[in-house]
């Protein structure tokens, strides 16, 4: 005779296994996602620097006498500087370069123990620990940008033009 029996139930050990395969799958999602937040924000922030490097393109290439005299350039470290305001009054050029450079600083996140940002500027520091520097070689000016990115590594963004 032949006699076929039939399964009536899930053992335990069938359903502890499915839990730790679903357990391991759903930690590797929560990773990939950690994971997906860290690089989305890496590339904010470096959209952020190349909106601000061709920022202070524009800036020179608006006032390019001044440009061209080397009134843009500027380093590494340097507080914005100046009270001048050229959003409010009328300035020289030489004054609009200074304001440029004080503004762009502004939004770099770099600014004084005063926080003459906060004055001129609603929106301030785009880049944690963000810095600037303008050099000029010839013709040629360098636009760079310096940031800390989220997990501490400092980043650098820059960006050469003729005027």
């Amino acid at each position: 005779m032949n006699t076929i029996k039939k399964q009536l139930g899930t053992t335990l050990i069938e359903v502890l296994v499915a839990v730790v395969v679903m357990s391991v799958g759903l930690v590797g999602l929560a990773a990939l996602q950690t994971l997906s937040l860290k690089n989305n924000h890496s590339a904010y922030l470096r959209t952020q620097a190349t909106f601000l490097v061709y920022d202070m393109v524009d800036r020179m290439r608006a006032n390019l006498i001044e440009a061209q005299a080397g009134s843009y350039v500027t380093s590494l470290g340097t507080a914005p500087s100046g009270t001048t305001n050229c959003q409010a009054s009328a300035c020289t050029s030489t004054d609009l370069a200074t304001f440029d450079i004080n503004e762009w600083k502004c939004l770099l996140g770099n600014w004084d123990s005063q926080n003459t940002c906060s004055t001129t500027l609603s929106m301030v520091g785009m880049l944690p620990a963000g810095d600037g520097s303008v050099t000029r070689t010839g013709n040629i000016h360098t636009v760079s940008i310096r940031w800390n990115d989220r997990d501490g590594t400092q980043r650098t963004f820059q960006v050469s033009t003729e005027l």
